[in-house]
């Protein structure tokens, strides 16, 4: 056991240097006729912004649970069928049931949240975020009406 907790001990400097620290932070408002307004924390990754994961599937009421190792997330949508995971231990993703590797540097594990790349969220999920850095804010396109929306109608 203390040769165990001594190697654990060695390799947690790796473990935390091998994840890339962002080049900035900023507080963005998101508005959307849907959602309302909010504001966002993303973390930028030269000029491209990474979002909070958890926060966005929140602010949409797009269903999802933490992956079993409480440091990824999962769901399935716009439908049952379409079952996807985000797991950054591991280094993988699911997409409409279909695993591939997930680049280090396609994510951001944050204190609070899992950031991500927008590539993921177009493609997961349909979301198309534009941001205005200058602005701080950021506005929102969906392929689909969100489930926040729906609910709203019923």
């Amino acid at each position: 056991m203390g040769l165990f907790l001594l190697g654990f001990v060695l390799l947690l400097p790796f473990a935390t240097q091998a994840q890339q620290e962002p080049d900035g932070e900023a507080l963005l408002t998101l508005s959307h006729p849907g959602i309302g307004q909010f504001y966002v924390n993303a973390v930028f990754f030269k000029d491209v912004a990474f979002l909070p994961l958890g926060e966005i599937l929140s602010l949409t009421e797009i269903p999802y649970e933490q992956s079993e190792n409480k440091l990824g997330l999962q769901g399935a949508y716009p439908d049952k069928k379409d079952l996807w995971k985000i797991d950054p231990v591991s280094g993988f993703i699911i997409i409409k049931g279909v695993s591939e590797p997930l680049p280090a540097d396609y994510f951001y594990l944050g204190e609070l949240d899992l950031y991500l790349h927008p590539d993921y969220y177009k493609r997961i999920f349909g979301l198309e975020f534009t941001v205005n850095p200058y602005a701080l804010s950021m506005s929102l396109k969906s392929e689909r009406a969100l489930p926040i929306e729906e609910k709203k109608k019923r």
